[in-house]
């Protein structure tokens, strides 16, 4: 057991770069959980999106945020398993950067005859 999060990571990607070779020579345990991410390209950014992740103060995601804390751009988000469980930190002024990633929580709607007004509703017959 355990709580897991969804977290997404972005950094410029020079920086991206220097976190992986640093890793693997520093701290192999953050260089499997970088392994494990999902990464996405975006030309002068990479985000590093990972899910269902066990984002403790493990060795490996200590190493992965000290890295970003020591960069002039970065940005990081995190879902938890509860609704209001979010944390977002950004670590420069690259507002770019921010949006490569964003937080959404919505609803979707299975299936459906249409829309409703209030008014067709309160004349449905039951």
């Amino acid at each position: 057991m355990g709580y897991y999060s969804d977290v997404a990571l972005t950094l410029r990607k020079e920086d991206a770069v220097e976190l992986v070779r640093k890793a693997k020579v520093e701290c192999e345990s953050a260089y499997k959980t970088l392994s494990a991410a999902k990464i996405v390209d975006h030309d002068e950014y990479v985000s590093f999106l990972w899910y269902s992740i066990k984002w403790y103060h493990f060795d490996d995601v200590v190493f992965i945020t000290n890295f970003c804390h020591e960069c002039d751009d970065y940005s990081l988000k995190r879902i938890g398993e509860e609704y209001s469980d979010i944390d977002e930190e950004m670590g420069g002024e690259d507002y770019d950067m921010a949006d490569c990633c964003m937080i959404v929580r919505d609803f979707e709607i299975g299936s459906s005859k249409g829309e409703l007004t209030i008014d067709k509703l309160a004349q449905e017959e039951h």
